[in-house]
């Protein structure tokens, strides 16, 4: 017989969680409604490289080769070039900044104008 009493979330983690993803849903729209109003729904390497901030096109096909890139990139018949939906890049963006090792990264360039402790 289990003797242990079930657990239960407090009600106000769950709206916590519902109001966090709904806040991540938004944001998705909106970064994808940018990029399809300035790119279209399709981005291509050079748009891809604006975006996502890399400092050349080389930097960025490196990264897709390294498999350092996890976002869906695709190739079109008769076209040069490689291509990602403006929405996936969206989303691939928003994952980025729920991740803890960006989190952390971004704390400390928050943390650049203060002093820390001795």
């Amino acid at each position: 017989m289990n003797t242990s009493s079930p657990s239960f979330e407090p009600e106000h983690a769950h709206v916590d969680a519902e109001r966090e993803l709904l806040r991540l849903r938004n944001m998705e729209r909106s970064i994808a409604e940018h990029l399809m109003g300035r790119y279209g729904p399709v981005l291509d390497v050079n748009a891809l490289v604006e975006t996502l901030k890399f400092p050349s096109r080389d930097a960025l096909e490196r990264s897709l080769e390294r498999g350092h890139l996890r976002l869906a990139i695709t190739e079109m018949p008769n076209r040069r070039g490689k291509f990602a939906l403006a929405q996936n890049v969206a989303r691939y963006l928003v994952e980025r900044s729920t991740d803890k090792n960006f989190q952390e990264s971004t704390e400390d360039a928050f943390d650049l104008g203060r002093e820390r402790p001795q």
